[in-house]
């Protein structure tokens, strides 16, 4: 994996004295509205720069204060935020980003969900990719509103109550999870989750992919071989 080189101590002054120019020139509010521009220039070339850079911050963080420093840092800065803007702004903010990273991972999964997939395809399933989230309770209500799901269909990115699963089984009840190196740091909340899915009635299988030990095809097929098709 390629490594981003250390900016030199001279460029990045030579940036701050062209950021002032800049603020000088255009004011304090022109300036504002330059760099909003630039911004949503970089977000139309790359629609992906915002997950980029908080993934390659989040593991800048997690190598410099390791996994207890991690998670107490998110706890404090969770909890400075409820204080700043309420519970339910928080909680909306939080649900619209889960929503976005849903309908990332829906045409840019990680490895090991596209090996899902694909293994799911090949033994005959129909692997929908759903734009609008496929919500599990509300299927268990009303199967209705979704005809076309029967024993061969797969949902990637379903959801359940406030949880998403990799892959959902709906007719057999299955959710399947891929769990890369990033589980590492947040091992309680995958326990509650298994607790709440298992509580809808759901069979959970997680399959573990980690640079020490890489999912393989072969061990996905063996999980999928097991589900009624």
């Amino acid at each position: 994996m390629a490594t981003e080189r250390a900016k030199s101590p001279g460029r990045v002054q030579a940036g701050i004295r062209r950021q002032a120019h800049l603020r000088e020139q255009l004011g304090e509010e022109g300036y504002r509205a330059y760099q909003r521009e630039r911004r949503a220039d970089a977000l139309a070339r790359h629609p992906d720069l915002q997950l980029r850079a908080a993934a390659a911050g989040n593991a800048a963080q997690y190598a410099a204060w390791g996994v207890n420093g991690y998670r107490a840092q998110r706890c404090a800065a969770y909890a400075a935020a409820v204080e700043r803007h309420g519970h339910a702004v928080i909680h909306r903010h939080i649900r619209a980003a889960h929503e976005a990273r849903r309908r990332h991972r829906l045409d840019h999964p990680t490895r090991g969900e596209a090996l899902l997939r694909t293994a799911a395809i090949v033994l005959g399933f129909q692997v929908i990719l759903p734009h609008t989230p496929f919500d599990y309770l509300a299927w268990l209500e009303d199967q209705t509103i979704w005809p076309e799901i029967d024993r061969c269909t797969a949902i990637a990115e379903a959801t359940i109550g406030r949880y998403y699963c990799d892959l959902l089984f709906p007719t057999a009840a299955i959710a399947i999870e891929v769990l890369g190196g990033v589980h590492a740091l947040q091992s309680d909340a995958d326990a509650r989750r298994r607790v709440d899915l298992a509580r809808h009635g759901l069979t959970v299988v997680e399959l573990h992919d980690t640079a020490a030990q890489p999912l393989q095809p072969a061990d996905i097929e063996r999980v999928l071989r097991d589900i009624p098709s």
